[in-house]
């Protein structure tokens, strides 16, 4: 496996555990009536919820392009130190690398 495909498969994990922390916000701050259903007034989230779930947001959106690079790259076979230098661009690290 390259190095590539392992940032590849590291940022679809990523984005596979963030919802977590939204979804026990969820459960914690509302019934469970709430949470399978339509409140029409749902309580407030805690910030951390709504920056738990903006987390979460970014690999999902991130992921499809940097995925079509990485396969693009692996098709043609290139493989070198600028490849790696572009995956926390691609994959949105560098948003939350600055955010800090």
């Amino acid at each position: 496996m390259t190095t590539e495909l392992f940032c590849l498969a590291l940022t679809a994990g990523l984005a596979l555990i963030l919802w977590v922390p939204y979804v026990v916000a969820r459960l914690f701050c509302w019934s469970i009536a709430d949470v399978t259903g339509y409140p029409t007034a749902p309580p407030e989230f805690p910030a951390w919820a709504h920056r738990g779930q903006r987390a979460h947001l970014n690999p999902l959106e991130n992921l499809a392009p940097f995925a079509a690079l990485v396969m693009v790259a692996q098709a043609v076979d290139v493989h070198s130190a600028n490849t790696m230098l572009a995956q926390p661009y691609c994959s949105g690290l560098e948003s939350r690398m600055h955010s800090c």
